[in-house]
């Protein structure tokens, strides 16, 4: 097999433009949903009736951090802001860098899933 062939096949196999911009498309979109579903989940979780909540536990020391149901609305806000700023880098850089993009993607949909760890740890714990 002719050597120049076979790194153009290998070459334009890894580096599709349609692979990577699909793998970052559906991990920005899984993303979304992610964040979607913690915003309705603080939305139909009801308020409850003691005005403080435990936001910040530690495992030593117990509860570090009080405060108002209100300010969990801002776990998610950075989480959209995280995935904001990650898929504009990405669209920035699908033509030039694949791999940092598919690495942006793929960690503002990890963020999103902490981001879910901690609201539902959150939300149950009372």
């Amino acid at each position: 097999m002719d050597i120049a062939l076979f790194n153009r096949v290998i070459l334009r196999w890894n580096t599709s433009y349609f692979r990577t911009q699909r793998y970052v498309f559906l991990t920005t979109l899984i993303a979304g949903g992610i964040l979607v579903i913690n915003i309705l989940a603080l939305w139909v979780y009801p308020d409850t009736p003691d005005p403080f909540l435990p936001l910040h536990y530690t495992a030593y020391f117990g509860v570090d951090y009080l405060g108002f149901f209100e300010e969990l609305y801002y776990i998610p806000l950075l989480g959209f802001m995280i995935l904001l700023l990650n898929t504009l880098l990405a669209r920035m850089f699908i033509r030039r860098n694949l791999v940092l993009s598919g690495a942006l993607s793929t960690t503002s949909l990890l963020v999103q899933v902490i981001v879910t760890m901690f609201l539902f740890t959150t939300l149950l714990r009372f």
